[in-house]
């Protein structure tokens, strides 16, 4: 056979072995987005809508550390001081997170991106359904499971954890029986709300002023009419979070703290005692730990 009709030939079967593969090849599809958690490095064919992504979580632990003592927050003890000594008991602490955001070394942020369907108070008196941020966590004292913050479909070297303690006049227009039973908005613990003030609560705790049978309850608790409270947390030397990673950080809260500012938590008034708390908050969570994994 000449050689150019051999040369014929064989490139006629390459192009036929070729176009049989090619016809009997069936793409795969899934996930493109290397942020994704399920991100495919088989998938040729980028899925429609497959991709799930990261979450932020945040763990808070309870203690109360001073001078004298360290130990995890329980309600029952009666080992707890005032910043003049005085004992008190706490019968319960229940406040409000929102706003999270995390901050990268080269100081941009990134926050969490999941929305939640609401019924709301416009300024003419009228409801509407509108979307608003679902970053919302409900804390109380005496529980440290990891609480979903939401969707982060972001990495980077994180410096800084920022957050705010307390609701605003914003999240007071939102009806509370337009959310689902376990969200932290919906009346889950009626007591986060004053139905009478058609308002959330940012920050309630129950107190007895001293220690004795019979002791006088006291309830501090504030709404709207304080300003939400700003809180940084530094990650010190930053938190490298690859792509596709959820990540759980887990925050200690020292309630000692909270409560270094009282003298005389007996006598002091309301007014004072809660001004005396709120001014204490900023500087009592601190980063424990970090965690990130693909489960």
């Amino acid at each position: 056979m000449p050689v150019m009709n051999r040369m014929r030939t064989l490139a006629c079967i390459a192009f036929l072995f070729t176009f049989l593969l090619t016809a009997c090849y069936e793409p795969v599809e899934g996930c493109l987005d290397p942020d994704g958690l399920n991100f495919s490095l088989d998938a040729d064919r980028s899925c429609n809508g497959c991709c799930s992504y990261p979450t932020l979580s945040v763990r808070i632990v309870h203690n109360w550390m001073d001078a004298d003592t360290s130990f995890t927050l329980r309600y029952t003890s009666d080992a707890y001081r005032d910043g003049g000594g005085n004992p008190f008991l706490i019968d319960r602490i229940t406040y409000y997170l929102q706003d999270f955001s995390l901050v990268r070394s080269d100081g941009s942020s990134v926050g969490t991106t999941d929305t939640v369907l609401v019924s709301y108070l416009t300024d003419s008196g009228v409801y509407e359904d509108r979307y608003i941020p679902d970053d919302y966590l409900l804390i109380n004292g005496s529980v440290s499971s990891a609480l979903e913050v939401g969707t982060m479909a972001e990495s980077g070297n994180f410096t800084q954890l920022r957050f705010v303690l307390g609701m605003d006049e914003f999240t007071d227009r939102v009806v509370p029986g337009s959310l689902s039973d376990n969200h932290p908005l919906s009346l889950l613990d009626s007591t986060m709300y004053d139905l009478d003030a058609d308002r959330y609560l940012s920050n309630r705790l129950d107190l007895a002023r001293s220690t004795a049978q019979g002791a006088d309850d006291l309830l501090l608790a504030y709404g709207s009419e304080l300003p939400v409270i700003p809180i940084t947390v530094l990650i010190p030397g930053g938190y490298p979070l690859p792509p596709g990673f959820n990540m759980v950080v887990t925050l200690q809260v020292n309630y000692a703290d909270w409560f270094q500012s009282i003298t005389d938590i007996d006598s002091g008034s309301e007014a004072d005692l809660l001004s005396q708390i709120v001014a204490s908050l900023p500087n009592s969570f601190t980063l424990v730990d970090i965690t990130a994994n693909q489960q």
